[in-house]
Formats: structure tokens, C-alpha cells, sequence
């Protein structure tokens, strides 16, 4: 497994279930992920109001970077993103946690 996104509906979706495209577009709130470097271990992408995948990975990004992403620059890839969602701390906080102590990744 390579990533893994967690969302504000308390669902998840990672590379083992479908393609890029196939992850639901709406309410992210965490992904984890392998750092593409193995020897660096798993680390989280949060706090964003969009979520773009480039370079083989996930990255956090706002507006300004999301219009790059779709409209200057080129890829060798099909173009994937994300809108993240604001939610009560309460419910981040315990997403979050879950995400830090995903097995897969920190296990």
C-alpha cells in the first residue's frame, strides 16, 4: 500500500481499492502516505483546501497551486485532485489520530 486518504464521513480510500481517479473528489481531511524515499517512513498531508498528485505522491496545496497544477504545468500523468473539508475539531482531531496510528503505515 502506498497511500491512504481518510475522510470527513469517517470512510477511507487507498491504492489497493482503485485507481487515482477513483478516489472519492469531496470531504478529505488526512492522507498518508510511504514517503517515496522507503527509508523515511510514512508522513501525513492535512490542513488543506486541496490535495493534488504529482511527482508520485500526494501534496497539499491552496488555490493559487491548484490552477498551476490544472492550467501551467505538464505532466506525464493523468492529473488527480482533492478538496479538502472543514469539520468540528473534535471529529479533525480523532481522524487525524487515526491516521498517525494507521497500521499499514506506522505499524
Amino acid at each position: 500500500m502506498k497511500w491512504r486518504i481518510y475522510y470527513a464521513d469517517g470512510t477511507t480510500f487507498d491504492d489497493t481499492q482503485g485507481e487515482l481517479e477513483d478516489a472519492p473528489g469531496l470531504g478529505v481531511i488526512v492522507i498518508v502516505q510511504k514517503h517515496p524515499d522507503s527509508r523515511e517512513g510514512s508522513y501525513l498531508q492535512h490542513r488543506a483546501d486541496y490535495y493534488i498528485w504529482a511527482d508520485h505522491r500526494w501534496w497539499a496545496c491552496d488555490l493559487f497551486r491548484l490552477w498551476q497544477y490544472w492550467f501551467v504545468q505538464k505532466y506525464n500523468h493523468s492529473k488527480v485532485s482533492l478538496a479538502g473539508e472543514t469539520i468540528h475539531n473534535e471529529l479533525y482531531t480523532r481522524i487525524v489520530k487515526a491516521a498517525k496510528e494507521d497500521k499499514d503505515f506506522y505499524g
